[in-house]
């Protein structure tokens, strides 16, 4: 067993913690990153945290056209259509 001291508990108590609040914390923006296919060509990969979907795209147009669209910008209350 190892035996910690003082400051190093602390450390990895204070990491612990806030490895636990980013995990919480619920983002209401939409994420984009890029990726390389197994051929080496660009992917975007994207996800709504609005309506809990991923998408994939090859093309930087469509991946810019999806953010832009005003549809994925609603909260889940308000995807019914209604105004």
């Amino acid at each position: 067993m190892e035996i910690l001291q003082p400051s190093t508990l602390a450390q990895r108590i204070d990491q612990r913690w806030r490895e636990l609040a980013r995990a919480l914390t619920v983002s209401t923006e939409r994420r984009v990153w890029q990726q390389r296919d197994r051929h080496g060509n660009p992917v975007w990969l994207t996800y709504d945290p609005y309506s809990d979907k991923y998408w994939v795209f090859t093309n930087e147009t469509e991946m810019r056209q999806w953010i832009e669209c005003p549809t994925f910008r609603q909260p889940r209350s308000d995807r019914s259509g209604r105004h």
